[in-house]
């Protein structure tokens, strides 16, 4: 992994971390903080520095999540030394939440994270992405490529730039072969009133995505009209054991405010409705590729994000180290199995990348 020499002021910065910890100071609290990018987008991001020799992690989540999604991951990685930077994605939590199409386009979102690294002077990270994150990781891939060092692929895959998402062909794909309809949902999440739904039906919404029954995903959420169906009829079910209180308050504080869903759905929309296209045409095959080492980490029993779709995704980019790990988790690993994941981070945070 190479790591930049760094300027005497980050030096004299980390030397003080070291003397907070001696002194029994909690440096690896987050601090969260707030950035305003060039094009006037505000983003709120947690921040904790690196131990000397110890690089940052950038922490991307997914729909529908905010970045108190990653909280044991932070938790423990930064008890190891280690460094996070784990924004509220464009639409999501405390960040800007427009409702522009236009603005959640994948090349200007890289841009935001790339001031964003300059702005806490990291030169490079190791990223790590889940559901939607890797998304966008997978685009600042292409845009930012020197600023990764190692990349993670948690439960979603590598969507390269240039990709074009027939989500109809993935439908007929996925029924031939698992008999339901792996990606019926995307069709209600870009329908004029799918956000209206969600947000006079949250209780309802939040049974729906933590649904307590992972074999029933599939049934319940991804077929075609099953979402729409579930929220229609305002079902609720008890919830699954990893869902704790503080879980709960948290994701509600974000998403149970009024137009929060009208933003966090722009990302399915916009991907649905070709707002890529123009940056994403005549584009390097060779940038594409993953000359770092990755990792992907697929969850056993995820019925959307098939853990073997996951890993094939990546196989045709990689030219160096790839690194395949399952967990015995539906898609939500990282509350499902936390420490399986800091575990498997952690790993590949000491190693060359090969686990």
């Amino acid at each position: 992994m190479k790591f930049a020499k760094a300027p005497a002021f980050r030096l004299i910065h980390a030397s003080l971390l070291t003397l907070s910890f001696m002194a029994g100071v909690d440096a690896s609290a987050p601090r969260t903080a707030r950035l305003i990018t060039s094009d006037g987008t505000t983003y709120t991001y947690d921040f904790v520095p690196a131990m000397p020799d110890h690089p940052t992690v950038l922490l991307l989540h997914g729909f529908p999540s905010t970045r108190h999604d990653w909280r044991y991951q932070i938790k423990d990685l930064t008890a190891a030394g280690y460094g996070i930077i784990a924004p509220d994605m464009l639409g999501y939590g405390d960040s800007d939440r427009p409702t522009d199409l236009e603005a959640y386009k994948l090349k200007r979102m890289s841009g935001h994270l790339n001031e964003l690294l300059n702005h806490e002077n990291i030169n490079s990270v190791v990223g790590v992405g889940h559901d939607w994150g890797t998304m966008v990781l997978s685009k600042s891939l292409y845009w930012h490529p020197e600023r990764f060092d190692k990349v993670a692929f948690l439960s979603t895959g590598y969507t390269p730039v240039g990709t074009f998402w027939d989500v109809d062909a993935a439908n007929v794909a996925s029924w031939e072969h698992f008999g339901y309809f792996q990606y019926g949902y995307w069709y209600f999440f870009n329908s004029y009133n799918a956000a209206d739904l969600i947000e006079e039906r949250v209780e309802s919404a939040f049974s729906l995505f933590y649904h307590q029954k992972t074999s029933a995903w599939a049934q319940d959420f991804a077929n075609i009209g099953a979402a729409r169906a579930w929220l229609t009829a305002n079902t609720t079910t008890s919830l699954p054991d990893f869902i704790t209180e503080n879980i709960r308050e948290d994701w509600f504080a974000a998403f149970g405010r009024k137009g929060a869903f009208s933003a966090s759905l722009s990302c399915y929309q916009s991907l649905m409705r070709g707002t890529q296209a123009d940056d994403e045409k005549d584009v390097s095959n060779e940038g594409k590729k993953l000359r770092i080492p990755v990792l992907s980490v697929g969850g056993l029993r995820d019925q959307v994000a098939r853990h073997e779709q996951l890993h094939e995704t990546i196989r045709p980019w990689a030219t160096g180290i790839h690194t395949i790990r399952d967990l015995d988790t539906g898609h939500w690993m990282l509350y499902e199995d936390p420490e399986g994941v800091s575990s498997l981070l952690l790993d590949f945070l000491k190693t060359d990348g090969s686990l």
